[in-house]
């Protein structure tokens, strides 16, 4: 979502090597399932791209002959070039995935921020991954609105039992993070918890951007940054967490946030300590919630003894079992049935 810079040229070249009419994407377990992965110009709210991206988007759309009225395009991120493109097609029923409060992301286009409301308002359903945007959605929009919130894939994040021993590579007492790192991380608490406690290791998986914002935490000698792994790869590396954490800094616009990683920390049965997110507070009894660096210190210090929330890796699944993708989907597809039944 958000336009290249400079050492993406090489990434941009690759897109013309693809022709969109020979694009077919591929079967997904034998179901009636097709994923493609389109060679979409990402620059974001500039009308000439605007346009190629529409045309590549209904060019893989039109190779569809079924009519229109049976087709639900179901959004998740709001790209510009979808406002022309929706207007075009004509779908019968289009529904906006609200995950994320797109205004966080400083490094997103403007246009991509407006476009989320611009799709708030024209959607025909809406589901919010939060509280607080389901009801900030509620300010745009009077009906057709339901909260869906982020839940985790359980088969994929439980860690196998018995006397295999999980990858250690930083050694003991680690502290893991992983997710996108950029301005959102708490610094000076990282910062404050790595010197005070230099026994403990801090490790942080994902891509950065933080505009180096984060280079003299990574310059300690116990804070580790590992760059973007697959995600079939991540359990494995996670698997030698001693704790998992989540430090935010507690702003309005973060506190929106419904942190998927959380579910699937859980989902590990590893000890979680996080500041105290709204849409986190159903799962109190398995995470420790924090909010200044003694906080942390105590939390962590308590979760690596095995005192922490939740104490028993049992418990901290069992928590999450009812937030499994499988529930989830199905509960979106019986608000989708009843509103298409409702429309007909």
């Amino acid at each position: 979502m958000r336009n290249p810079v400079l050492k993406d040229l090489g990434r941009l070249g690759n897109l013309f090597s693809q022709r969109p009419k020979n694009l077919r994407g591929r079967g997904l377990d034998n179901r009636r399932v097709r994923v493609c992965s389109l060679p979409f110009l990402p620059f974001q709210g500039l009308s000439a791209f605007d346009v190629y991206n529409g045309w590549i988007f209904s060019h893989i759309v039109n190779r569809d002959k079924q009519a229109y009225e049976d087709t639900i395009i179901w959004i998740g991120a709001p790209a510009p070039f979808l406002k022309k493109a929706l207007k075009k097609l004509h779908f019968a029923t289009v529904v906006f995935d609200w995950m994320d409060d797109y205004s966080i992301f400083s490094h997103l286009p403007s246009r991509v921020v407006d476009m989320q409301y611009w799709m708030l308002k024209r959607a025909d359903l809406v589901f919010a991954s939060s509280e607080i945007l389901l009801r900030r959605a509620a300010q745009i929009r009077r009906d057709r609105l339901w909260l869906l919130p982020n839940g985790v894939d359980l088969a994929h994040w439980s860690l196998p039992e018995g006397p295999c021993s999980p990858q250690r590579p930083f050694g003991d007492n680690v502290i893991g993070y992983f997710g996108t790192i950029s301005h959102w991380l708490d610094k000076e608490l990282v910062h404050d918890l790595a010197e005070g406690h230099k026994d403990w290791n801090f490790v942080f998986v994902g891509p950065r951007a933080d505009n180096g914002g984060l280079d003299h935490i990574f310059g300690l000698s116990n804070c580790h940054h590992v760059t973007s792994l697959p995600y079939d790869e991540l359990p494995a590396v996670a698997s030698g967490f001693d704790v998992c954490w989540i430090p935010f800094k507690m702003t309005s616009r973060v506190k929106s946030i419904n942190p998927v990683k959380a579910y699937e920390y859980l989902a590990m049965g590893k000890p979680v300590v996080s500041i105290p997110l709204p849409d986190l507070e159903p799962l109190e009894g398995a995470i420790s919630f924090a909010t200044d660096l003694s906080a942390f210190e105590r939390a962590i210090s308590r979760a690596l003894s095995g005192k922490g929330q939740g104490a028993s890796p049992q418990e901290r699944r069992a928590a999450v079992a009812s937030y499994s993708w499988e529930r989830l989907g199905q509960k979106a597809a019986a608000i989708l049935k009843e509103f298409l039944n409702s429309s007909t």
